[in-house]
């Protein structure tokens, strides 16, 4: 099952598409039934970098998702380009926070199973459990779904994922994570979606 952990950046998309594999994650577990099986959209998609570009280690310049709104189950296509600066390795801790609105206040959603508002010791020993199983287009693209991330550009041109059912009930919310390394702050990033 892919597990869109609504993630910031490739970061948080990408991983939750990995973790959800990886820790093999099920919402149904979490959320009451009722909320799943239906058609679900996401309507609304904001991002920005909430680092600093002049000194991350990687830093993201577009994220485009579409089409919009997107439709769950469905196939959605994501685009991006990013630069690292510097090679990022092992190991790289990381503070995921996702929160759902409630009344005029985000509320985080606990970390269960190693999926929520979680900190992470080594994101790259997550990546690592997912072995040779990386996406065919990050494969294509030459994105490597395990560290190193050896400086340079990377760009994934309109790549189609499947998803289910929503992982999440319809509601606003807002996600982040914030990465860091031996050699400097790797990079923070932030979305907003809706769902509906």
């Amino acid at each position: 099952m892919q597990s869109e952990i609504m993630l910031c950046l490739i970061a948080l998309l990408s991983l939750g598409l990995v973790l959800g594999d990886v820790l093999k994650f099920q919402p149904s577990n979490y959320i009451p039934a009722s909320k799943f099986g239906r058609q679900v959209r996401l309507t609304d998609f904001k991002f920005k970098n909430c680092g600093d570009k002049s000194k991350d280690l990687f830093v993201i310049s577009s994220l485009d998702i579409l089409p919009d709104p997107v439709q769950f189950p469905g196939t959605f296509t994501i685009s991006f380009s990013g630069v690292a600066k510097k090679t990022i390795s092992s190991p790289v801790p990381a503070e995921v926070k996702i929160a759902k609105k409630e009344g005029d206040k985000y509320l985080d959603l606990p970390c269960i199973q190693g999926v929520g508002s979680c900190n992470y010791s080594d994101v790259c020993a997550l990546l690592a459990q997912i072995g040779t199983q990386c996406p065919d287009p990050l494969v294509e693209a030459g994105i490597p779904c395990q560290c190193p991330y050896n400086a340079g550009s990377y760009k994934l041109e309109s790549a189609a994922f499947n998803v289910g059912s929503a992982l999440l009930p319809t509601g606003d919310y807002m996600a982040s994570i914030n990465m860091t390394s031996a050699d400097g702050h790797v990079g923070c990033y932030e979305i907003n979606v809706t769902l509906s």
